[in-house]
């Protein structure tokens, strides 16, 4: 086998000598120039620096204070960011709205809050009524980082839900489910970071109420956040493809280019007329291999009609289109199928010289299983002898 690919390999050098070589050439010089970007003279490239960031958080804090003495509870107690609210004996929600930002260089800001309580009714995508009212309003000026812009607010929870009862029943009743909210739209203006700044915030705060309590559900913290960068010019960087492959690439195809040119001017890789008909004998060997059987033709079988086949895929067809095996006679040296009086037979090309040692053989050359068949030349059955 390693003999028959070495044989192989000869042919195709020596077949394509000039492809080879302009390709592993070309190769070798992309090679070297993949190397020398990567390595000798990368260049620069532009990359977006990080120069200033930035972060700011709105959300809602709430407690209740108690009204009400209870053996469990004290007038004046603050109850603080309960789930639950009881509403004898703590009616009013006390909040604050609070908005802070972070800064990497600098920041000044307006901020004007606005505060509204909504009561209306809602169904399944359609809002029945709304009535809206101003709780409070808030501005400053100078607001910078970390400083905090708090906005208080208070509701009173019993009186909203009158509210509500005396709208419903003016309206006759709606088929909607009531509901109290705080909103609060936050205008910010100014600059940060040195970049101008002109943004509105929304963000809610609801009171749902039931069974003598209320509870309050706000929405998720409103955070923010940004950078500003700038272009700055950097050495360009590359990634293992091309700083491992370059290199790799010119070792391979140098040693190849050498492998090449070496092979032609030693004539390893010269190839005779003769050499390349044993190649293609053996590869045919190779490929027949399931339809040829090692055994001695009878000397009889050669006295009556024989037919000369030019190559073993010939014999082969004859073999296939007579239902009969190849018979391999080594002591001959000849392919051999027995049909009736006839013979047809393929002798082989003339091995190398023996100190060839690619494309000599050695042992069988066929595929068999190591018994001797004697063909019998009157078109019956082979037997087998041992």
């Amino acid at each position: 086998m390693m003999r028959r690919w070495l044989g192989q390999l000869r042919l195709l050098i020596a077949d394509n000598v000039a492809i080879l070589v302009a390709g592993l050439f070309l190769l070798s010089v992309l090679g070297g120039f993949v190397t020398y970007t990567a390595h000798v003279d990368p260049g620069t490239e532009i990359e977006q620096e990080e120069r200033s960031n930035w972060r700011s958080t709105a959300t809602y804090t709430h407690e209740a204070t108690v009204q009400t003495q209870t053996p469990v509870f004290t007038v004046g107690e603050t109850l603080t960011d309960q789930s639950v609210y009881l509403q004898s004996i703590a009616p009013v929600l006390n909040g604050t709205f609070q908005y802070s930002y972070d800064a990497s260089a600098s920041g000044s800001l307006t901020a004007n809050a606005t505060l509204t309580l909504v009561l209306r009714s809602v169904g399944e995508n359609t809002e029945f009524w709304r009535d809206e009212q101003t709780l409070t309003t808030k501005r400053t000026q100078q607001l910078g980082p970390n400083e905090e812009f708090a906005v208080p607010f208070s509701v009173n929870v019993t009186d909203q839900q009158r509210r509500i009862n005396e709208i419903e029943e003016e309206l006759g009743g709606t088929p909607g489910e009531s509901e109290v909210s705080v909103q609060t739209t936050l205008q910010l203006t100014g600059q940060r970071n040195g970049q101008p700044v002109n943004k509105t915030i929304t963000d809610g705060l609801t009171i749902q109420t039931g069974g003598g309590t209320y509870s309050v559900a706000t929405d998720s913290a409103v955070t923010n956040s940004g950078s500003q960068t700038e272009p700055v010019r950097v050495v360009a960087s590359y990634g293992p493809l091309r700083s491992v492959g370059g290199p790799l690439v010119v070792v391979l195809s140098v040693l190849g280019l050498a492998g090449v040119v070496g092979s032609r001017a030693s004539g390893w890789a010269t190839v005779s007329e003769s050499e390349r008909e044993w190649i293609d004998f053996q590869s045919e060997l190779q490929t027949f291999d399931e339809w040829l059987t090692q055994g001695r033709v009878p000397p009889d079988a050669m006295d009556g009609r024989t037919v000369a086949v030019d190559s073993l895929e010939g014999l082969v067809d004859v073999a296939i289109d007579s239902n009969r095996r190849v018979i391999e006679d080594p002591s001959r040296d000849i392919f051999a199928v027995l049909l009736d009086e006839t013979t047809y037979q393929y002798e082989p090309p003339t091995p190398p010289a023996d100190g060839d040692s690619v494309l000599a053989t050695s042992g069988t050359t066929a595929g068999s299983t190591g018994e001797d068949v004697v063909a019998e030349s009157d078109g019956g059955e082979d037997t087998e002898e041992s």
